[in-house]
């Protein structure tokens, strides 16, 4: 892979990083004046669905910006402890974590394993 096509997918893997941490500050006010959201939001599929897609598709992008397994797993375990803790800050009564976003975390894991079993089936693991 160049040098070129590397620095491309690791610019959509730190924009991808910091859009779910700036939306993560921003669901609840969004979910407050958008009642389609808020209506899906209440569904705790929903949630796990979220996750699933937001988790893997980071662990997906730091795999093909050339990032080890290992790496990409930390990067994204790393991002999904941030946007946990965006949202502990940002909620209307700040609190510290409890086990729902423990849950999320168990999630996101979940989801960074289905990608990496993925790829080493592919053979790129």
């Amino acid at each position: 892979m160049s040098i070129a096509a590397r620095w491309d997918r690791r610019t959509a893997l730190f924009a991808w990083g910091g859009a779910m941490l700036v939306g993560a500050a921003l669901i609840r006010p969004i979910s407050e004046n958008v009642a389609w959201i808020a209506t899906a939001a209440r569904y705790e599929t929903t949630h796990i669905v979220a996750h699933l897609f937001l988790y893997g598709t980071l662990t997906a992008l730091a795999r093909a910006a050339g990032l080890t397994p290992f790496r990409a797993a930390t990067v994204t375990l790393a991002v999904a402890a941030g946007q946990e803790s965006v949202q502990l800050i940002t909620a209307p009564e700040p609190r510290g974590p409890s086990w729902a976003e423990a849950f999320d975390l168990l999630v996101d894991g979940a989801a960074v394993a289905a990608v990496l079993a993925a790829d080493r089936l592919r053979g790129r693991g």
